[in-house]
């Protein structure tokens, strides 16, 4: 993680882009998002940001990204590898480039403010207690020697809500329904994407160390199968369930609400690994890994799981984020068996 002189450094790129932006369009607003907000951002991670726009513009999104980019390549001294990302299969058109004073990679949203509140909540969750932004940062840190932490195989979002769910489950953290509990009462929109902040007892006596095993030990015996992992609930929901909306809980009101609409997209649920996002209900933050990418994230998580149970304390960690362990012999062994 960054230290404060850093998480300044960080800052300028989310200053200059604001200052170049409302050079066409005063009053737009630089919104960081992601580990910047979480407190999870090292030296090597993307600056993730949204721009609000003045009530006024009506400009389409698509649009936006467009005329950003043509904007930002005029500033060759500040941007460099200006990408404008607009397909149909993206669900959000994102405007890339590399900051040039730090060489940071930069992405950029012009839609909505669920990703700002998501960003939130990851930070409300992981600042619960010290040691679970800790946690968080170890996590991070282990999927991403291992390759495991990309769209296909497991976003960074995907791993924070994994982390929620799992505190979740002792009881260190409360589930996502009870921060909007009060915010529900006439939704104007499909998804409600403000909560409130409530106090949780979060303290433990158990060590980083266990809460570290604690997570593989819990995620090496979940049935994937049979289940999702759903943050807002707080606890894992049968997939059948989905078969009779009627059958689901009542906190998730607004879901059922959402997928009575003709033009609903209703949740994901033929995937390996369904992890349901805490906001926008109907999606499956998982639903682009493939199987094979979801039975490798599983290899690992048993693996690590194993190493838990059998090797010394003072071990652990180093053997954990040694990506020579996993010979090819051995990973292939272990893929054969998951399957």
């Amino acid at each position: 993680m960054l230290t404060a002189i850093e998480m300044a450094n960080f800052s300028n790129v989310f200053h200059d882009l604001q200052g170049t932006l409302q050079t066409i369009w005063p009053g737009s607003e630089v919104v960081p998002l992601g580990s910047f907000v979480t407190g999870l951002a090292t030296k090597s991670s993307d600056a993730d940001c949204m721009v609000k726009m003045p009530d006024h513009n009506l400009t389409s999104v698509t649009n936006l990204v467009l005329e950003a980019a043509h904007l930002l390549r005029r500033h060759p001294l500040l941007y460099e590898n200006v990408i404008s990302k607009i397909d149909a299969k993206r669900r959000i058109p994102l405007l890339k480039f590399i900051y040039i004073p730090t060489k940071r990679n930069c992405d950029v949203n012009f839609i909505s403010n669920i990703g700002l509140q998501n960003s939130l909540m990851m930070g409300y969750y992981l600042n619960l207690e010290k040691k679970f932004l800790s946690l968080a940062a170890i996590l991070k840190l282990w999927s991403k020697v291992h390759r495991l932490r990309s769209t296909d195989t497991l976003a960074s979002n995907t791993l924070n809500l994994l982390i929620i769910f799992y505190l979740q489950q002792y009881n260190l953290a409360p589930p996502f329904h009870l921060l909007q509990k009060h915010l529900l009462t006439y939704p104007m929109t499909d998804w409600v994407t403000s909560f409130k902040t409530v106090s949780y007892n979060s303290t433990t006596k158990v060590s980083l160390y266990q809460l570290l095993g604690g997570f593989f030990k819990y995620y090496s015996t979940f049935n994937y199968e049979e289940y999702i992992v759903s943050p807002l609930l707080g606890y894992p929901l049968a997939r059948k369930s989905f078969e009779d909306i009627n059958s689901l809980p009542k906190e998730m009101f607004l879901y059922k609400n959402y997928v009575r609409k003709p033009d609903s997209k209703p949740l994901i649920l033929n995937t390996t690994l369904c992890i349901q996002d805490a906001i926008e209900q109907r999606r499956n933050t998982a639903a682009e890994v493939s199987e094979n990418n979801a039975i490798i994230f599983m290899s690992h998580v048993r693996f690590a799981a194993r190493m838990f149970d059998v090797l010394p304390k003072e071990m652990f960690l180093k053997v954990l984020l040694d990506t020579n362990v996993f010979s090819k012999k051995m990973f292939k062994n272990k893929l054969s068996s998951l399957r």
